[in-house]
């Protein structure tokens, strides 16, 4: 792959012979307000692929949500076991993964079909707050700044003429 265009173009290709959805469909796995267990979805994608996924889920307002299934490739576009994943840590460390993924064993997971919208206002009217309050500040920083240059050019002008 020797171009962005054929990296991407491959990734098209794969996709579409790794049909997640279908296969957790087939298993009544769908988006909606049913729960879900790690194991659920681990074995449905197992039993297609024959390889283990990496499954990793995000906490939001104390609900885990899944946000991710990773199906694994080596560099020559065969399917691998997805063990022994790494990442980095906010501080450049390299970290071992669960080879599993992030989300808890024991704790069913939403498998959302869209974003709440009363949650989607809330976060948005949050951000607007913080946003607010950040611009007003920054605004009265400035303001600040141009009235004491002022004060201080206007206190090396003299008024009325000068001789030379």
């Amino acid at each position: 792959m020797s171009t962005e265009e054929k990296y991407f173009q491959t990734g098209i290709e794969l996709s579409k012979q790794i049909r997640l959805t279908e296969w957790l469909k087939e298993k009544n796995i769908v988006p909606g307000p049913a729960r879900y267990t790690k194991s659920e979805v681990y074995n449905a994608v197992l039993e297609k692929t024959k390889f283990r996924p990496h499954i990793d889920c995000e906490y939001i307002d104390g609900v885990q949500f899944i946000k991710e299934i990773k199906v694994c490739f080596s560099k020559n576009l065969t399917l691998v076991h997805c063990d022994n994943i790494i990442s980095t840590s906010s501080y450049g460390d390299s970290l071992l993964t669960n080879s599993r993924g992030s989300c808890s064993e024991d704790k069913p997971f939403l498998y959302p079909a869209k974003m709440n919208p009363a949650y989607l206002s809330q976060l948005t009217s949050q951000h607007s707050t913080v946003a607010f309050i950040v611009f007003g500040c920054g605004l009265l920083i400035m303001i600040s700044l141009m009235v004491a240059m002022m004060v201080k050019t206007n206190r090396n002008v003299r008024i009325g003429y000068e001789s030379l």
